[in-house]
């Protein structure tokens, strides 16, 4: 509750089919929330957040499983694919609630932008906290990681992350997801997604 896991979409593609690929999620419970995203021409995969409310409830028994839905299209024909998952369910917090103080970062091809990420420490933890991006498309990453990753020091409750558009980078809009993690339990704890807005 409050936060979100990283859902990795990967795709098989055959007969020489190389374009994007649109994805999203269906039959998600009230509470839940997803972005529609897309993987991109010429990749294989993306990553997305799946959030909940802090107050989200936990989905009844009979709520049907999530629906995961691709559209490509391929030769003029919308082509769909589905692959069905499982009911989500919710759990406390724990230790770690992720955030960032934009929900959406807008970036031009060449240059920098930058995202404050920020956590809130629970139940007596004190330790130092990795941070890792996932789900950016592809020509944008990002900058100054250190030996040991992005991290959040002890003493500290933000940081702020640098990405790096290469200068080749179609406009585009595309979510991410930012992930905390708790070292010693080596849990994930996702703040909620960003929109990534590629503009020339």
């Amino acid at each position: 509750r409050g936060g979100s896991v990283p859902m990795t979409v990967t795709a098989s593609r055959i007969d020489d089919f190389d374009g994007p690929i649109h994805v999203r999620l269906e039959n998600l419970p009230p509470g839940f929330s997803a972005p529609a995203t897309f993987i991109e021409a010429g990749q294989q995969s993306t990553t997305f957040a799946l959030y909940a409310e802090a107050n989200a409830p936990t989905p009844p028994a009979d709520h049907p499983p999530l629906k995961l839905v691709a559209t490509a299209r391929i030769h003029e024909q919308d082509v769909v694919r589905e692959a069905t998952g499982d009911r989500p369910s919710v759990q406390d917090p724990g230790d770690l609630i992720t955030s960032t103080a934009q929900n959406v970062v807008t970036i031009r091809p060449g240059q920098e932008t930058r995202l404050l990420v920020r956590v809130e420490r629970r139940n007596g933890f004190t330790g130092r906290v990795p941070l890792d991006v996932l789900g950016l498309p592809h020509g944008v990453r990002v900058l100054h990681v250190g030996l040991n990753g992005i991290l959040i020091t002890e003493r500290d409750q933000e940081r702020e992350i640098f990405l790096y558009a290469e200068p080749w980078v179609q406009p585009m809009e595309h979510p991410f997801i930012v992930l905390a993690r708790r070292e010693g339990k080596n849990t994930e704890h996702g703040a909620p997604s960003v929109l990534l807005k590629v503009e020339k």
